[in-house]
């Protein structure tokens, strides 16, 4: 039934050997290629519906060919070297191989029989070997992390605790007991020198104890975190500077404002339109309002394991409003002057809660991205 596609077989081989060798380093994240998934996708979603057809069954088959023989010839470079994300890399293959060959084995009888239980036997012994190697550098960097109080190695650990499990590890108390020892806990305390915006800062930064971080944990104002690091959030005064621009701009249109009887040379009259020239000024003024604050930072450690360092930073945030006040005739200025809607600025509370997110928004950032 199939016969027909063996010399295909073997010219696609030839024809992607050559761009495979040279691309297959830098296409690790990205198994099979995108067009060949859509044929193969296309054909068995067609077989699945019930259009099994012979050319649909060809459509398949051709498609599995192309992942197959790309993949393999992938493989074979990635055999030349067998580090540790080579040898990751070669079971993520192997997976994805036999996840295509069984959903297409209904529609393709055995043709990929033997192939699926090569991969089978190569998943398998990669699987253990791979849950081996990060079970034991697990167990080194534990041990390193917790006798030397050393969170880079706990986190190392941690690290490879997962990627072990990842390959049927039982390590659930593993993980528990390397996230003990990797964890660092920070103690936020937000201060306004204004006591009247108080209640802003701590309502904004309690906000901390929702950052999800990995191997950190947050807390605000919390007297019993037990924390690696104690960080202070000193707000200054926040300075208010008022500032107005204006800008005036003078109009002037030719207005209709009456009408007057000519008579022509033979005695008809009509009535003609009289214009005149009519004045109007506009004048834009902005209004600012710029608050200032400088906030600093400080850190207290109780271990050598809080990687905050104090430093100073400024925030300033400007709001406008506007308002335009016309005189003259409003007839000669542009509709947008005439039907505007003054503008009002923010209340000062309003515009200083706003500080306080934008300086949030930046410590947040700075500190913990």
């Amino acid at each position: 039934m199939f016969f027909h596609k063996t010399k295909p077989m073997k010219n696609l081989f030839i024809l992607l050997c050559l761009p495979i060798f040279v691309t297959c380093t830098s296409t690790k994240k990205n198994i099979g290629d995108n067009s060949t998934k859509r044929k193969y996708n296309v054909a068995l979603s067609n077989l699945q519906s019930g259009n099994s057809t012979k050319r649909q069954i060809d459509n398949l088959t051709f498609a599995l060919t192309e992942m197959v023989t790309t993949n393999e010839i992938i493989k074979d470079s990635l055999h030349h070297d067998m580090t540790l994300d080579n040898k990751e890399f070669i079971y993520d293959i192997d997976l994805y191989l036999i996840d295509k060959i069984h959903r297409a084995t209904p529609y393709i009888s055995g043709l990929y029989s033997g192939k699926m239980d090569s991969l089978k036997i190569e998943q398998q012994q990669l699987q253990a070997e791979l849950r081996t190697t990060f079970l034991n550098q697990g167990h080194q960097d534990l041990k390193i992390g917790v006798n030397e109080n050393n969170r880079s190695k706990a986190q190392a650990a941690y690290n490879a605790f997962e990627k072990a499990k990842k390959y049927g590890a039982e390590v659930e108390p593993l993980l528990k007991e390397s996230m003990q020892h990797s964890l660092t806990t920070y103690n936020f305390k937000a201060i306004a020198a204004e006591n009247r915006y108080q209640i802003l800062v701590d309502e904004r930064f309690v906000g901390v104890e929702d950052i999800n971080r990995k191997f950190k944990k947050f807390y605000y104002r919390n007297d019993n975190a037990n924390e690696n690091c104690t960080i202070i959030v000193a707000f200054d005064r926040f300075q208010k500077m008022n500032d107005e621009r204006r800008q005036t701009k003078s109009f002037q249109k030719q207005v209709q404002t009456g009408t007057r009887t000519e008579t022509d040379a033979n005695g008809n009259e009509k009535e003609v339109a009289t214009f005149s020239t009519v004045y109007g000024t506009a004048v834009e003024v902005e209004k600012l309002k710029t608050f200032t604050c400088q906030i600093k930072l400080s850190a207290t450690s109780t271990s050598n394991n809080c990687d905050v360092t104090d430093k100073l930073i400024v925030e300033t945030l400007t709001v406008s409003a506007k308002e335009i006040n016309v005189s003259g005739d409003e007839r000669a200025l542009p509709q947008e002057y005439q039907h505007f809607t003054p503008q009002i600025l923010p209340m000062d509370r309003d515009i200083v809660e706003q500080l306080i997110e934008q300086a949030y928004q930046r410590i947040q950032s700075e500190l913990f991205i």
